[in-house]
């Protein structure tokens, strides 16, 4: 039986809420109770050169500060307010600082603020192109050996050391050729992720035989075909919600799963409360995939039943049900509920492509359970109901 393909694991529950929202809670009263003193140190000392640690911090630390109030249980109309602030903060880093080691990592920030809370394309493109200039700037230094030493302030502190070089070097070209994909500028985009290619990044799971393409290397052949990954369906809804939807989308093609999954949630969790139905659903059913992904495969069972129970006449329903039945045999060794889910989609949805499929694998369940008479029922099923030009046809006559 073939399905997708997994690579680890995570849980929940009401008291994992509850913790989730208490370690919130902890974490914006730390954070607000710093950052003042950066605050002081800005306004007081300002030709001091530990104002560049102060500016970034401060950015940095109210970032935290907006998405730790951003947890469930916590939203609040402030939260908007919150990342404002932050971006803010980090955009008068950046100005004064253009050429810090730190700054590559304050566009990123910059950039995920303006996309995936303020909702404003423009604005992530500017600061998108703003970080490509600082990364090709800190490419030639490192190429050349002439790599800016950390400012005073920094050195012999661990915990202010920039991110690593290559990384933000990554997320910096990634976050340009993201943008320029949601703006159906193909071309641009080919050129920021065979940047981001050329720099290279880990995959988050080993590939133990064969080959597979790296999430950059599905980007750019999805680019390379010109066309949204995000259905049409989704796209025709409120645009904030597509605009969300199709950047997790993006992310999820780059194998980076955890981002997306957060962003498929700002949808889920109705924090763009415009968002419509099928939208709504296909943030369900994405959540599943990137659960699934992840090997927590209760949780993408939990999505996938979502996606077919709360949602049966979305396009993507029938592709749940069956995503879901191959991942309960293949992953959780449960063959009533792979048998429910694939009759559910044979009855259910008899037009959509992957009942062919289902009514198919009902006779090889049964056929594998030694139960003749109900395999060849089922088969006999396919036959009749289907074709006998049907594709697995030949197996069985």
């Amino acid at each position: 039986m073939t399905g997708e393909v997994p690579a680890s694991a995570g849980g929940g529950g009401a008291s994992a809420l509850a913790a989730r929202t208490a370690q919130a809670t902890k974490i914006i009263t730390a954070k607000s109770a710093a950052l003042p003193y950066w605050q002081e140190l800005i306004s007081r000392y300002s030709k001091s050169p530990r104002c560049e640690q102060a500016f970034y911090k401060a950015g940095v630390l109210l970032c935290e500060i907006a998405e730790a109030a951003d947890a469930p249980g916590l939203r609040s109309s402030k939260s908007e307010a919150g990342w404002k602030d932050a971006a803010f903060m980090l955009g008068r880093f950046t100005e004064f600082y253009p050429k810090s080691p730190f700054a590559g990592d304050a566009y990123v920030r910059e950039t995920d603020i303006a996309l995936e809370r303020m909702f404003d394309l423009a604005l992530a493109r500017t600061t998108a192109e703003q970080g490509v200039n600082w990364a090709k700037g800190a490419s030639e230094k490192a190429r050349g050996k002439d790599v800016e030493s950390l400012p005073p302030w920094a050195t012999g502190l661990a915990q202010s050391e920039p991110p690593s070089l290559k990384e933000v070097l990554y997320d910096c070209y990634l976050r340009a050729g993201l943008i320029a994909y949601l703006e159906q500028k193909y071309d641009q985009a080919i050129g920021m992720f065979n940047a981001a290619n050329d720099v290279g990044c880990p995959r988050p799971y080993r590939v133990v035989q064969g080959t597979l393409p790296t999430g950059m290397e599905r980007l750019i052949a999805a680019a390379q075909k010109a066309t949204p990954l995000t259905p049409p369906e989704v796209l025709k809804g409120d645009s904030k919600a597509a605009l969300v939807l199709g950047l997790g989308d993006l992310y999820f093609a780059a194998e980076q799963w955890d981002k997306a999954r957060e962003l498929y949630h700002l949808v889920y969790d109705q924090q763009v409360p415009s968002a419509l139905p099928p939208q709504i659903s296909w943030a369900a059913f994405m959540i599943a995939r990137t659960h699934f992904w992840e090997s927590d495969f209760a949780k993408a069972k939990q999505f996938y039943h979502i996606v077919f129970e709360k949602y049966p006449q979305s396009p993507w329903a029938a592709t749940a049900l069956y995503f879901n039945a191959i991942m309960a045999y293949s992953n959780l060794h449960d063959e009533n509920e792979t048998t429910i889910c694939l009759d559910k989609l044979r009855r259910d949805y008899p037009k959509d492509e992957m009942a062919e499929r289902a009514t198919y694998l009902i006779g090889q369940l049964y056929q594998w359970r030694r139960d003749f008479d109900n395999a060849k029922a089922a088969y006999d099923r396919y036959l009749v109901t289907l074709h006998p030009s049907a594709t697995y046809t030949q197996n069985k006559m």
